[in-house]
């Protein structure tokens, strides 16, 4: 049976081959400088300088944890990335930052377990919905991990993308649609060029060319992510044992998002002892 699209689609992402040392660093520099909106949001979260055990869902690069480190909030930090690439990128970017306190985990996500719950769960840059698009029950199946991994009073956040204007303009174009971005200087590719369509589960199937810098060779990358408008996820997260669900469309500045893509923060349900 293959494997889904979305369990390899980033096994070549960040690849160190692609890099050279300069390259490297000035990425790496940049990929903290963008977590600065990340930083101010958390520290909003807990504003006694209290240090916290966190876990990233899809880590990448684990840039984010690498920045809560370099500020002094990060008592325990967890980050986990299936892409083999992608963790051994967090492994030389580890010695680059001098990180102390976080631990990189090459595995999936369900062979993961813990004896210590975390404060902190959080999955950025739509990592759920790559996740729960994978299979039907995948939804499930990741709620109750994240449920099991959680403190009492813990925090999930996540950010979304509901692709309500994307799934507009699919409609109004056959269900097929082309875009093009440019990458900052620093990334070793220049272009990316995008077609979208929807699939029979109503998922958004994202295949992607991406155009490399110097060489103009090309290299391609599809997923498959399941839409979440908010008020879905408030839904399903309230049935699944969450509390205090707020929805932000930013994280520290307006439009420091894409469109359509905004942030929710739920706060796990203490349990009540019944004597």
């Amino acid at each position: 049976m293959n494997k889904h699209v979305n369990l390899t689609s980033y096994d070549d992402v960040e690849k160190l081959d692609n890099f050279t040392d300069l390259e490297f660093m000035n990425y790496c520099d940049e990929k903290l400088f963008l977590c600065e909106k990340h930083l101010a949001f958390i520290k909003k979260m807990f504003p006694k300088n209290e240090k916290i055990d966190i876990c990233e869902i899809g880590s990448g690069n684990s840039k984010l944890l690498y920045k809560l480190e370099q500020n002094n909030m990060i008592n325990n930090a967890i980050g986990i990335e299936i892409s083999r690439s992608r963790y051994l990128f967090a492994e030389k970017f580890k010695k680059y930052v001098k990180s102390e306190k976080v631990t990189n985990i090459n595995k999936n996500i369900f062979n993961v377990t813990f004896e210590k719950k975390f404060q902190i769960i959080v999955g950025v840059d739509i990592v759920f919905q790559l996740i729960t698009a994978i299979q039907n029950g995948y939804e499930e199946k990741l709620l109750s991990w994240i449920d099991n991994n959680l403190d009492e009073n813990g925090y999930l956040i996540l950010e979304l993308w509901s692709f309500e204007s994307i799934i507009k303009q699919l409609h109004m174009n056959d269900n097929v649609l082309h875009i093009w971005s440019e990458f900052a200087v620093s990334d070793p590719f220049k272009y990316v060029l995008s077609d979208l369509s929807i699939d029979k589960d109503k998922n958004i199937i994202w295949n992607k060319k991406f155009i490399k810098r110097d060489s103009h060779g090309e290299s391609f990358f599809n997923n498959i992510l399941k839409p979440y408008s908010k008020d879905l996820i408030v839904e399903i997260l309230k049935k699944h044992n969450f509390k205090d669900i707020k929805i932000y469309d930013s994280w520290d500045k307006e439009d420091d998002c894409e469109k359509d893509e905004y942030i929710v923060v739920a706060k796990k349900q203490e349990l009540v002892n019944e004597s």
